[in-house]
């Protein structure tokens, strides 16, 4: 395990975790970072598979609340930090989770039954380097994703998006304790080839994020080679919303193939005044104008 990669979880001990959801979920997220917890939690709804496993696991939060498509899901917890892999397995214990503690950074995780989903949420701004080495957590939690599973998940951006004043000192101390490592994480890098999920058996290729920001920046992607059997995953996709970098899928004559995809990008102006609850679907959004530019929070 790399010590630089423990540099990034040395804070979360059991006395900062019992503060983390609200010090992060209640109020980093909506009134720092601008992207309430709700729409990470959607993430979930939406994507989670009967067999999923979450990288960098923070409290359990996410897992305690989602919609899972079976009663009885297959739940998979991987962190570096055993003291957060505690207070998760705890906080989920009725799901009996599997546990891997793995430095995300080093050797593939093989030997694992394959999981449908993947989460990796707030874990890429922890790591140390920019988006190119950090997408090394990709290929280390790939051997444990279905052909057709998914990835989604959430960091936080200091170039490239909207960014706050309140975010910009944040995030400046943050880096500076250590916490944080992101001073070099924009939302170009997030969706450079670099650093995209690598796709087993084609040849090296890799499928890029979908994005959307509003403070943190929300990453899904999926390998496209068939439909999940998931049926949460057939249900229509939910309509755009301002500030939504959203992925349309090309389906082109070749099938079977991963294709390019490509982007609907729309304004974040309305995000703040959106109040979303946790668990309620999102209302359709109404095109806005172009974004009038900051960095990210």
């Amino acid at each position: 395990m790399a010590s630089d990669t423990r540099a990034g979880q040395a804070i979360y001990n059991n006395r900062t975790l019992r503060l983390y959801d609200l010090v992060v979920l209640r109020l980093s997220n909506p009134l720092v970072w601008r992207c309430p917890t709700a729409r990470i939690l959607a993430l979930y709804h939406r994507h989670v598979g009967t067999a999923h496993l979450d990288v960098g696991v923070g409290t359990g939060w996410y897992l305690d609340r989602c919609r899972f498509p079976s009663p009885t899901p297959r739940v998979g917890l991987m962190d570096l930090k055993a003291d957060s892999l505690a207070f998760a397995a705890h906080r989920i214990a009725r799901y009996r989770p599997e546990i891997y503690r793995v430095d995300v950074l080093g050797a593939p995780a093989g030997g694992l039954a394959p999981f449908d989903s993947i989460g990796l949420t707030y874990l890429l701004h922890c790591l140390p380097g920019d988006i190119a080495k950090k997408a090394k957590a990709f290929d280390t939690v790939r051997p444990c994703l279905r052909d057709d599973g998914v990835v989604f998940g959430a960091t936080t951006l200091s170039g490239g998006v909207p960014v706050t004043a309140a975010a910009r000192t944040l995030m400046r101390i943050y880096n500076r304790k250590g916490v944080f490592s992101n001073v070099d994480d924009t939302l170009p890098a997030l969706r450079s080839p670099r650093s995209a999920l690598p796709v087993r058996g084609d040849h090296g290729r890799r499928l890029r994020c979908p994005v959307r920001h509003a403070g943190a920046a929300l990453i899904r992607t999926r390998s496209l080679r068939a439909q999940r059997s998931n049926p949460a995953a057939q249900r229509p996709p939910t309509s755009r919303r301002p500030g939504l970098l959203r992925r349309t899928r090309n389906d082109g004559p070749e099938k079977g193939r991963p294709q390019a995809p490509s982007f609907n990008v729309q304004s974040p102006d309305r995000i703040r005044r959106r109040r979303t609850s946790p668990g309620c679907p999102s209302r359709p959004g109404r095109s806005a104008a172009r974004p009038t530019g900051t960095s990210r929070g």
